[in-house]
């Protein structure tokens, strides 16, 4: 699922972090008996290590044992890193390790790059140390400042597991990934290492922005330059090795050079030019190459997601004008289609994209890529614009009459006909984040009644369910929905409020109802929750409830409730509503 709950493509399903498994796996594939440098007893200590590793309760545990165990790996720093099990320990333990001990492990790695690169183990344990050793420089350069007297040298005159040592060995392995980058780009283990250094050299490795050292900046750019003059460079979105690659490097630009990013984005873009005019006479809506292949369209959402202003019209207009129905149909296209969307600025842009979706409303939710819809109403929120309009196309969607409950409707995304033969509790999760959108519209007053229209026990259904839990929350956190509305809301769920406080969403929405509600409201629902106390606190949710609310003081004296609650207001600094 994705974040606005679709499924999306097909992927491999994630592997859980199951340190038995692995461990059982490495012993029954024997691999560890041709591995003459590493024995079966150092292949049982480091996974007794990994064991306790996952017991770890806190950084300062993870240090202690970061401490103990990479003192055992010295002088076979190599050889371990490219051992199965070991080679886990090392990664997980390094970014605990002391300042020296990291000094320790980038000598070590100097002496052999390559092996390390294009090994599927020790692959990682590189990564990880290149990323360690550049947050470090990256974030202590600027306080520290030890005097050059007190520092121990090297033949190098580079101290040891200090800054400048982190420093000179992030250059070291970019420059020698740089030099064999030809090779490196085709292999699937080096090519994640050169996406590292990327990362790494743009700075991109933290999240907030810090002073980078020129002579990344510099190497940064010969990267850029060195794939750029590359015959292949074009392929480049169409493979899945490269277009991650290429999907790292954009990233990187966006940190660091917009002008190259938009340069590169216009390549990529420019449009197709391999049809023949006949092609286009059988084929007069084609699309762009991007389309064709998963990859390249995981390249143009990211593309799309770091452009600029300039750059993502171009993109706009050369790729997605005239295109959107047929893309927003297509399983593979519909979430490019999305992205777009929530990355739109411009709203003479979004008005000829919704004018080009509005009619298909009903053909996007029958394909079942309900969330082009989803991403349409988060526009038409964020941008203040075609808010009614949007109301009353997705209303024409759901063949949803005056007299029907329009508000159903969108929380199942179901036509009307078929919501009035569907006696389910089945909610759709875009449905729900829809409604809840839509009470953020400047003037939501039919989603209101709708919602208002709904029987109290079919309302509390929903609430007691995770999707529909959060339209309580919305509605009562919308600047557009009026003290009335409120008011109406909580009256219309009165004789049913026990109902929804035992159970574990519905006691949120009670916890909801209270907050926003004025001092004389308060005391209603306390005063029903206190009528039933018995079954409120039959489970665990009801109790939690009954406790923060103090329904047992209301129940036995409803002036000191009153006197506790005021008190609790002033302790909060809100003044009391009633």
């Amino acid at each position: 699922m994705d974040q606005t709950g679709n499924s999306r493509r097909k992927k491999k399903p994630k592997r859980k972090n199951n340190i038995n498994k692995s461990v059982r796996n490495y012993f029954r594939s024997k691999e560890h008996l041709s591995n003459g440098d590493v024995s079966e007893e150092d292949a049982k200590y480091f996974m007794g290590i990994l064991t306790v590793l996952r017991e770890a309760s806190n950084d300062e545990s993870k240090e202690l044992l970061a401490t103990n165990v990479i003192e055992q790996t010295k002088g076979r720093e190599i050889v371990l890193s490219s051992h199965q099990i070991a080679s886990k320990v090392i990664e997980n333990l390094l970014e605990f390790c002391s300042d020296e001990t990291l000094g320790e492990y980038q000598e070590a790695f100097k002496a052999d790059i390559r092996s390390l690169c294009l090994n599927g183990f020790s692959s990682h344990v590189l990564e990880k140390l290149i990323s360690i050793s550049a947050m470090r420089y990256l974030t202590k350069n600027s306080v520290e400042d030890e005097p050059p007297e007190k520092k121990i040298k090297t033949e190098d005159g580079i101290p040891p597991g200090n800054l400048s040592q982190s420093k000179s060995f992030v250059e070291t392995c970019s420059k020698f990934l740089l030099n064999n980058l030809e090779e490196f780009v085709w292999d699937s283990y080096a090519n994640h290492v050169i996406r590292t250094c990327l990362t790494t050299l743009s700075g991109r490795i933290l999240e907030e922005k810090v002073p980078i050292p020129g002579e990344w900046t510099e190497m940064f750019k010969e990267y850029v330059a060195r794939l750029r003059d590359w015959p292949f460079f074009a392929d480049f979105p169409y493979q899945e090795l490269t277009s991650g690659l290429l999907q790292f490097l954009i990233q990187a630009l966006a940190r660091v050079d917009k002008n190259t990013l938009k340069s590169i984005g216009g390549f990529f873009t420019e449009p197709n030019t391999s049809e023949t005019p006949e092609e286009d006479q059988e084929s007069p809506s084609k699309l762009h190459k991007l389309f064709s292949t998963e990859s390249s369209i995981r390249f143009l959402e990211v593309l799309i997601s770091v452009a600029g202003n300039k750059l993502f019209t171009k993109i706009f207009l050369r790729l997605f004008q005239g295109n959107f129905k047929e893309l927003s149909l297509l399983k593979s296209a519909n979430f490019s289609v999305q992205k777009l969307l929530d990355n739109m600025k411009n709203k003479d842009e979004f008005n000829i994209c919704f004018t080009e979706l509005e009619p298909h409303f009903a053909e996007i939710l029958q394909t079942g890529h309900t969330g082009i819809i989803l991403a349409l109403c988060l526009a038409c929120k964020r941008l203040e614009i075609n808010q009614n309009q949007f109301i009353k196309s997705l209303r024409r969607a759901l063949e949803c009459p005056k007299e029907g409950n329009f508000a159903v409707c969108v929380l199942k995304l179901k036509p009307h006909e078929h919501v009035l033969k569907d006696s389910s509790n089945f909610i759709h999760i875009h449905g729900s984040v829809i409604l809840q959108e839509m009470l953020n519209f400047r003037k939501p007053i039919d989603i209101i009644q709708s919602i208002l229209s709904i029987s109290p026990d079919q309302l509390v259904t929903y609430l007691n369910s995770a999707k529909g839990s959060f339209i309580a929350n919305a509605f009562f956190s919308s600047q557009f929905v009026g003290e009335k509305s409120r008011v109406s809301f909580v009256n219309h769920l009165m004789n049913f409020l026990v109902d929804l406080a035992i159970n574990k969403f519905g006691s949120r929405v009670v916890e909801c109802l209270f907050e926003a509600s004025s001092g004389e409201l308060r005391g209603k629902i306390v005063a029903e929750l206190a009528g039933k106390i018995n079954r409120l606190q039959s489970t665990p949710f009801g109790f939690i409830v009954s406790k923060k609310l103090h329904v047992n003081v209301y129940k036995e004296n409803a002036k000191k409730w009153n006197s506790l609650h005021n008190k609790v207001n002033k302790d909060k600094g809100r003044p009391n509503a009633s």
